[in-house]
């Protein structure tokens, strides 16, 4: 029996030994492989309507290499599709094969999620089996920052979708949201543009900040580097950086540097917000230093009049750090050619009395210029440093300017001896720096008289006048009786107001006229403008050819007693208005124009009242040139064609 026991047991420890040299055979801690099938999946795709961040205007342009991933039923079903079908349209097909677990196909109702990945992308996490967008990780410095909207497109865009599988359509949602920056340089030389590319260079950093608005959040910055260029006369920095949907900006600050620290850091302010996906938000910004005052001389003395208690302004002089200014104190900067920039913040407008019955009288009603100076000063730099807003410790330059804002504010009034800020003789605009009134959104006389009769300053052409649109006698007389005026201002408006720019150069002495880039014009919006300007020899004759519909009074008396002006600019109207060329050519010397007006007949009673005396005084031959076919009757003398002129029709 104890044999038998032996033998048994001897049975089993074989049997048991050769089943654990079998390496295929099952045991109970392994689970089982199971197979995947595969199936052919092929789905149209395209933009939906009003949900994209758009390239053309309107939709998405598929590339050939663009790739949809696919997941469903929590990442069972899965494939990656390539584009077969489509390309350089807003409507593809796409094909390539599903895994899914073995057994039945999926069913037809069962959601199916899509991402659209480019070739280009740049912020889609990839596994490299099986496939799987892990994440979408925007970047926050390398390659962070795209120079147009359609490059950030291409490189951030979260397109997703959702579909029943059996539908084998999607349409695409855009998660990303775009900040599309324009910052333009009003105070670089033009030359700049023809340097080496590091001087051109702008470093760009994009600072947020978490909920309690100290922390900045890390996950939302952004940072990269343009360079510089030339958008429609301006220099500017062009740059987009994306977000995802649903990012708060909270205290979002914009910072940038051009040539690697030879121009100051700029910083930019914005407001906060919450951006939503498939948005494109445009950011423009005007870049220019604080409001400075450059001495030119030794122990000079500065006083900023318009400091109360309460307000928040401060002065930075040469290297020094920026100091509390306090009201009433005098700084008397003792070297010469010492820089001292200003920047404040002030609720209260910086004029301070009532509008004056007449505008013209503004100073005799008790108001008071900006600064006061002890001897000859640069001024340059943005007067709206003037105009802060922000919390403690910002300063962020304000858009808008009041009425009356600035009017009369570097007024010569030496004329005034009962005036005892008279001393605005003393102001020069710096000729290699810019004085620039960045405003966007003017009022009504916001600029009026601001440097009427000073007669020290020379270099128009380093003032900018930024706003787009004007408003109503915003720069009426602003620098009338400057007679050492000699180039002038750049005016950037291209729609006008009624009498903005009336008599702005009048009694000056300029030997060249600003570029009148508006389009849209109003009621005596250039009314004598240049009048008396008896230095003004020429015009360029295209000054107002991009001009074809008028105002009333639009050119009165505008070249009135230019009394050595030669050239007259072309006159491409053919619809005349009640007195839009009255006077205009009034006691100059012209001796050609071109004039394609259609609607001065000797049959229309109104003739007289299109040009009164628009020629009186010109000389007695030149040459008339208009549209064939005009029909101007004979109609001769000061109020039509002049009399012992030649008429040649083209």
């Amino acid at each position: 029996m104890k044999s038998r026991v032996l033998l048994y047991t001897a049975l089993l420890l074989a049997i048991f030994s050769a089943s654990c040299s079998k390496e295929d055979r099952y045991t109970p801690e392994q689970e089982p492989e199971l197979k995947e099938n595969t199936i052919a999946y092929t789905v149209a795709v395209k933009d939906g309507t009003a949900t994209r961040a758009s390239l053309n205007g309107t939709s998405y342009i598929f590339q050939a290499e663009d790739k949809l991933y696919v997941t469903g039923d929590g990442g069972n079903v899965h494939g990656i599709l390539n584009l077969v079908s489509g390309a350089g349209t807003s409507s593809a097909t796409f094909s390539g094969d599903l895994s899914y677990p073995s057994g039945d196909e999926p069913s037809p109702t069962l959601i199916i999620n899509a991402t659209l990945v480019s070739a280009t992308d740049k912020i889609h996490d990839i596994t490299t089996n099986p496939g799987f967008v892990n994440a979408t990780v925007y970047p926050t410095s390398v390659d962070a920052i795209a120079s147009s909207l359609q490059e950030a497109v291409e490189w951030y865009s979260d397109f997703t979708a959702e579909s029943e599988y059996a539908k084998k359509s999607f349409t695409l949602h855009q998660n990303s949201a775009f900040l599309n920056f324009t910052v333009r340089y009003v105070d670089l030389p033009e030359t700049i543009l023809d340097e080496s590319t590091d001087k051109k260079t702008v470093a760009i950093n994009f600072t947020n900040h978490l909920n309690d608005g100290h922390t900045t959040d890390p996950v939302s910055a952004r940072s990269g580097s343009m360079v510089l260029k030339e958008e429609s006369e301006d220099i500017v920095t062009n740059f987009v950086a994306a977000f995802p949907d649903g990012t708060v900006l909270n205290k979002a600050i914009i910072t940038v540097q051009v040539g690697g620290g030879d121009y100051p850091e700029r910083p930019f302010y914005l407001t906060n917000a919450t951006l939503a996906g498939n948005k494109k938000y445009n950011v423009s910004r005007i870049s220019s230093s604080e409001f400075a005052v450059q001495t030119r001389n030794a122990n000079t003395t500065i006083r900023f009049n318009y400091v109360s208690e309460g307000d928040c302004a401060q002065y930075k002089m040469g290297s020094a750090a920026w100091t509390d200014y306090a009201p009433n104190q005098v700084l008397t900067v003792e070297d010469a050619e010492t820089v001292v920039l200003f920047r404040s913040k002030r609720t209260a407008n910086y004029k301070n009395q009532t509008s004056p019955t007449n505008p013209n009288e503004w100073p005799k009603a008790g108001g008071k210029p900006i600064f006061t100076f002890s001897d000859s000063v640069f001024v340059y730099g943005d007067i709206m440093s003037l105009k802060c807003t922000g919390e403690e410790g910002e300063y962020i330059r304000g858009t808008t300017v009041s009425e009356y804002e600035f009017a009369g504010a570097f007024w010569d009034k030496t004329s005034d001896p009962d005036n005892i800020y008279n001393n605005h003789k003393f102001i020069r605009i710096h000729q290699q720096r810019y004085f620039v009134l960045s405003a966007q959104h003017l009022s009504n006389n916001c600029y009026q008289n601001m440097f009427r009769e000073n007669k020290s300053i020379k270099t128009g052409k380093h003032i900018i006048i930024s706003a787009k649109e004007m408003a109503p006698f915003c720069c009426n007389g602003m620098f009338k009786g400057c007679t050492a005026l000699q180039s002038a201002p750049v005016i950037k408006a291209t729609k006008l107001a009624e009498s903005c720019c009336q008599s702005m150069f009048e009694d000056c002495n300029m030997t060249e006229v600003p570029a009148l880039p508006a389009t849209e014009l109003a009621v005596s919006c250039y009314r004598q403008m240049f009048r008396n300007s008896r230095y003004l020899t020429s015009v360029p004759q295209d000054l107002l050819s991009h001009i074809t519909t008028l105002e009333p009074y639009c050119f009165f008396s505008m070249f009135e007693g230019c009394s050595r002006l030669t050239v007259a600019p072309d006159l491409p109207a053919a619809t005349l208005v009640y007195d839009c060329y009255e006077s205009m050519f009034k006691s100059t010397k012209i001796q050609s124009i071109r004039c394609l007006a259609t609607n001065y007949t000797v049959d229309n009673t109104d003739h007289q009242q299109y040009s009164q005396d628009w020629m009186s005084g010109v000389p007695s031959s030149g040459t008339f040139i208009i549209k064939a076919g005009a029909d101007w009757g004979d109609y001769r003398g000061v109020h039509g064609i002049p009399s012992g002129w030649t008429v040649v029709e083209e």
